[in-house]
């Protein structure tokens, strides 16, 4: 529901809607370095969780979840942006492949980004199965997992 919300403020003011083809190049590399980043501090937290590495890991598990932490915020302000530059992009190699329906690219490209679901699976011991399962909110800490 908050997916088809947010897509309907873009559409009505378009978010980055003044960027310059360049500009908008250098948000999604930009976007997806984030990416690549916050996938290396998840790994990187997990270590530490799990007492590999080095050093205090309860201070290196509080530094690199402010580090991601501040990164999750810092890539939603970019999210809607990246998106819709992307939606466009892919719009637009659409049409010149012709796949449209009366000149118009139909259903019209939406996609948001979403971070896997963390999920926990109840199985007994000797055999796989899940029983049940109970879905945690991606961003959610380790520690409070």
């Amino acid at each position: 529901m908050q997916a088809i919300s947010q897509k309907v403020r873009d559409r009505v003011r378009p978010p980055g809607a003044t960027l310059s083809a360049e500009e908008e190049r250098d948000l999604v590399l930009e976007y997806m370095r984030g990416v690549r980043r916050s996938n290396e501090l998840s790994r990187a937290l997990k270590d530490a969780a799990a007492g590999m590495g080095d050093g205090d890991l309860a201070q290196k598990q509080v530094e690199l979840q402010t580090e991601l932490d501040q990164l999750r915020a810092i890539q939603d302000e970019r999210r809607p942006t990246v998106e819709r530059i992307l939606e466009h992009q892919v719009a637009g190699v659409l049409q010149e492949l012709r796949f449209t329906t009366m000149g118009r690219v139909f259903p019209p490209v939406r996609f948001q980004f979403t971070e896997s679901p963390n999920l926990i699976i109840v199985s007994p011991r000797e055999v796989i199965r899940m029983d049940e399962s109970v879905h945690l909110d991606p961003t959610m800490p380790l520690d409070e997992i």
